[in-house]
């Protein structure tokens, strides 16, 4: 019982996602730039790895994110990625996340 509700939960919010992902642009402060292209720190996997963080440094999150992979953005992408976005809690994730 209990697996069949973290299964249900998981694809709840993963379709959550996917229904933001389709929507990025209102999120965005610059729609035309931010979040399109080809990069390595998509508006989905900016949105899992935000929900899916615990109590460690950006860089070791991201490196947990990305599984140790040397395609795995730099904080400073990150970074840069949470200054464009215009989410409620942005701002809160900065001071979470002891970015000025």
């Amino acid at each position: 019982m209990t697996q069949n509700f973290l299964a249900d939960l998981k694809t709840t919010l993963e379709n959550c996602i996917a229904e933001l992902d389709e929507l990025h642009f209102m999120f965005c402060q610059n729609p035309e730039a931010d979040f399109t292209g080809n990069r390595k720190l998509s508006f989905h996997d900016y949105i899992q790895f935000m929900v899916q963080m615990q109590s460690k440094s950006v860089s070791n999150e991201i490196l947990d994110f990305f599984e140790h992979s040397l395609a795995a953005p730099a904080k400073s992408s990150f970074t840069q990625q949470l200054y464009a976005s215009t989410l409620p809690a942005s701002s809160q994730c900065r001071k979470r996340l002891k970015i000025s």
